[in-house]
């Protein structure tokens, strides 16, 4: 497992202050090769001067929290690699890169040049505030799980229909969540904050019913996956009721079989925890 650290230089994307496009391209291809075009391809259908440049130029104007950040990455990535065997007794093969992006997201698990990477995105973590070592370490592992999941998988898996693909991403990131939390040692959630998980708790049944009513209809979940998006006021509550399917799933299956579920599978389990 590589570390690539590029909070150390995230200041030269700066001139007098105000964040320069062409230096970044400067500063991502010397960071991670390769790294540049993936993520502008992922923004190319964002709002550059309203919904990217202002959460870039606001990583030079919050020094502080750029410290904090660096420093919590710094130490959660420590040992990272002995921790990830002790407790999945498997070893995960990707590099950690954190960087200046494009507001692709804090957090993200995908391959460049065929190598599995999580990308870290310094200007998303300082927006949200998930700059503090809890927070880090949840994201982290949030993503490492993804690659876990890709890596442990054997079941092929096509998404061919609206319903098959919202499936997947509660099911997906139900199992991010739940690697994450097997590395905490707890029910830990990095989205909580402001009541977060209590209204998520208190309002458990009505997600899961919303959310089993959009699959069945092959309507969008986007609503509850996204800081950008929200259902009643509050966002990324698909984790949430994700976690928690397979939390249930461990009281019916091996892990092996957690991590190779069907869609049939999935949807029986949505269906159970709607109905509870």
């Amino acid at each position: 497992m590589n570390v690539i650290d590029g909070a150390k230089n995230v200041k030269f994307c700066f001139e007098y202050g105000v964040f320069s496009k062409e230096r970044w391209n400067t500063y991502i291809e010397e960071i991670y090769l390769g790294a540049r075009s993936v993520i502008e391809s992922d923004a190319k259908d964002y709002d550059y001067a309203h919904d990217i440049l202002p959460v870039l130029n606001l990583v030079y104007s919050e020094s502080q929290k750029l410290q904090k950040l660096h420093s919590s990455f710094e130490k959660v990535t420590h040992n990272l690699e002995e921790k990830i065997k002790n407790t999945l007794q498997t070893s995960i093969d990707a590099d950690i890169v954190l960087c200046l992006g494009m507001c692709n997201g804090a957090g993200w698990a995908t391959k460049i040049n065929g190598k599995s990477v999580v990308l870290l995105g310094i200007e998303k973590i300082i927006e949200l505030d998930w700059v503090d070592e809890a927070s880090m370490t949840a994201l982290i592992y949030h993503e490492l799980g993804h690659l876990w999941h890709f890596q442990e998988r054997t079941l092929y898996t096509h998404i061919e229909t609206p319903k098959e693909k919202a499936l997947w991403q509660l099911y997906s990131e139900g199992v991010a969540m739940y690697c994450e939390q097997l590395l905490m040692n707890g029910e830990f959630f990095h989205q909580d904050k402001n009541g977060w998980l209590n209204w998520c708790t208190e309002n458990e049944k009505k997600l899961f019913s919303e959310y089993l009513i959009r699959v069945q209809d092959g309507k969008s979940v986007q609503n509850f996956f996204g800081d950008w998006n929200s259902f009643e006021g509050h966002s990324d509550t698909g984790y949430f009721i994700g976690a928690k399917l397979v939390r249930e799933a461990t009281q019916k299956y091996s892990l092996k079989k957690i991590l190779n579920l069907s869609f049939y599978e999935i949807e029986e389990l949505l269906y159970f925890c709607a109905e509870k």
